[in-house]
């Protein structure tokens, strides 16, 4: 086991790699949406690609935003045609909440952004051999899972 001195030294140096990596990857936004969307309103795009459905409530405290805030974000989001805002129509559901899905604009944004993302984190690893590429994707994983497990998580 590391010391703790090596393992704080190792942390400042992880934390490094992980700046660096930020700034390869970061939300870009699509230029004709510049000025008319912030970043964490992306993020809320991008969460409801892997959550669709999700209840405005819910996504605030997700993302811990105020629910003023959120409502605010929605009422952009949607009037720039990226948020679809639906009733449940199924038996028995409470019909006063309402649901958020992504339109077909926002999906394609969100993928094209997730494959320059993605491009750019391959561009880093591209620059050590396939074994040590899995190395370090595999051993981040088993912390992730680690950290998970104890409850310090939720990925």
């Amino acid at each position: 086991m590391s010391s703790d001195s090596e393992t704080v030294d190792l942390a400042r140096r992880f934390l490094r790699v992980l700046e660096v990596l930020g700034r390869l990857t970061h939300y870009r936004m699509p230029d004709d949406l510049a000025g008319q969307l912030a970043v964490s309103h992306f993020k809320a795009l991008h969460i409801l690609l892997h959550r669709p459905g999700m209840a405005q409530k819910e996504l605030a405290d997700y993302m811990g935003l105020t629910p003023a805030a959120i409502s605010t974000a929605v009422q952009n989001m949607e009037s720039l045609g990226l948020i679809e805002r639906r009733r449940p129509q199924e038996e028995g559901a409470d019909s006063r909440v309402v649901r958020l899905f992504l339109s077909e604009k926002a999906e394609s944004l969100i993928r094209e952004s997730q494959t320059r993302r993605c491009e750019a984190a391959a561009g880093l690893l591209n620059a050590l051999p396939p074994d040590e590429q899995r190395m370090i994707v595999e051993a981040l994983e088993r912390a992730m899972r680690a950290k998970e497990s104890e409850g310090g998580f939720h990925f």
